[in-house]
C-alpha cells in the first residue's frame, strides 16, 4: 500500500515542481550598472523581469523566439504533468476502491511523464543556450527558478521509471 501511495505522489511532485518554476521570475541573474554607477539586480523569468525586487511583464524586446519557445514548452509540460497527475489520481482511486488497477492507465502516466520531462528538458536547454543571451544577460548565472524546473524534470522521469516497473505484488493487477 505504501509504494502505491509513494509512486502515485511523484508525477504529482514533479508537476508542482514545474508549476512553481514556471510561475517564478528567477531563471537567470544578472547585475548592470546604471549611469548614475548605482548597481541594479536584474531576475529574468519566463514572464516577469524584476529589478530590484519591482516586478513588471517581460518587456516586448526582450521577447525572443527562444523566449517564446521557451514559454510554449514550459507551458506544454505543465499540461502533461498536470495530465500524468489526474491519470495517476485514476489509478489510485480504482487501487483504492478496487484493489486492482489498470496496466494500460500506468502506462499512459508514465508516457505522460516522460513527454512532460522532455518538454521541460528543451525549455531548459533552449534557456541555457540561447534564452538567457537573448535576455542579454552577461553572466550566465541561473536562479531557483530554472533550478526547480529541473528538479521537476528529474521527478517526472523518476516517476516514469517507477510507473514502468510496478509489480503486480505490489498492489498492481493487470485488469482485462
Amino acid at each position: 500500500m505504501m509504494s502505491v501511495l509513494i509512486i502515485s505522489a511523484l508525477p504529482a511532485i514533479g508537476a508542482l515542481m514545474i508549476i512553481v518554476g514556471m510561475a517564478t521570475p528567477l531563471w537567470s541573474l544578472d547585475t548592470e550598472m546604471t549611469a548614475a554607477n548605482v548597481t541594479r539586480h536584474l531576475t529574468f523569468g519566463l514572464w516577469k523581469l524584476c529589478s530590484d525586487g519591482t516586478c513588471e511583464t517581460l518587456p516586448s524586446h526582450y521577447r525572443s523566439e527562444s523566449v517564446m519557445a521557451c514559454q510554449a514548452f514550459a507551458v506544454l509540460s505543465f499540461l502533461t504533468s498536470c495530465s500524468a497527475v489526474v491519470i495517476t489520481l485514476l489509478n489510485m482511486h480504482l487501487y483504492l476502491k478496487r484493489r486492482v488497477t489498470s496496466t494500460n492507465l500506468l502506462l499512459t502516466a508514465s508516457v505522460l511523464c516522460s513527454v512532460a520531462a522532455l518538454f521541460m528538458a528543451i525549455c531548459l536547454l533552449v534557456w541555457g543556450i540561447q534564452a538567457s543571451s537573448d535576455l542579454a544577460v552577461h553572466q550566465k548565472s541561473y536562479g531557483y527558478s530554472y533550478i526547480v524546473s529541473f528538479g521537476g524534470l528529474c521527478f517526472m522521469l523518476i516517476a516514469m521509471f517507477f510507473l514502468l516497473t510496478i509489480r503486480p505484488e505490489e498492489g498492481y493487477l493487470p485488469i482485462s
